[in-house]
């Protein structure tokens, strides 16, 4: 289990993966109660050469707090986040390039309350950075970007929020330019 998901604290230490890494490499040990059991490795216990710690930077790990995961493997080799095979987090189902979608911004109160929608409605990547670079980032690699998108609410957003209008706004209308993409801003 601490494979699958190493932020979750478990087993009997009540530990997860990563801060066993880190104790281990502070002193030696997973946990202060193992310090005294700790020796060094021995000949006939070789580290992979290519093993590392876990990065929370690069590593994705599926959401452990989800109700839906993926079955658990047959061969456990893919939950070695150093290794090639590793399975990572699992790949969003294909959007169709032909949807129309609809997004309410009426509601929204701040900045980040409108990349929360964007990030909802558009289907952005969980590491969706809830910015304008992360925006642009998003509409221009990460995502299939619908062939028609209409903000209801437009006027208010406009009006609560006017910078952040303003840049998704120019935002949208660089990357449309010769893709085919309808904005519309329904007040």
């Amino acid at each position: 289990m601490r494979l699958r998901w190493p932020f979750v604290p478990g087993g009997p230490d009540r530990l997860s993966l990563v801060e066993a890494q880190l104790n281990f490499r502070a002193y030696g040990a997973c946990g202060q109660r193992g310090r005294r059991f700790a020796r060094p490795a021995t000949d006939d216990e070789p580290l992979d050469g290519a093993w590392r710690p876990v990065d929370p930077a690069t590593d994705l790990f599926e959401d452990s707090t989800g109700t839906e995961h993926r079955p658990w493997p047959d061969d456990a080799v893919v939950l070695c986040w150093w290794l090639p095979s590793f399975w990572g987090v699992p790949e969003e189902p294909a959007q169709d390039p032909g949807r129309r979608v609809v997004i309410d911004v009426g509601p929204v109160c701040s900045e980040r309350d409108l990349h929360q929608v964007l990030k909802r409605e558009l289907g952005f990547p969980a590491f969706y950075g809830m910015n304008r670079d992360a925006f642009w980032d998003a509409i221009t690699g990460l995502v299939t970007m619908p062939r028609e998108l209409r903000f209801v609410g437009w006027a208010g957003l406009e009006l609560r929020e006017p910078s952040a209008a303003a840049v998704l706004r120019e935002q949208l209308e660089a990357w449309a330019e010769g893709r085919g993409l309808q904005v519309v801003y329904d007040r």
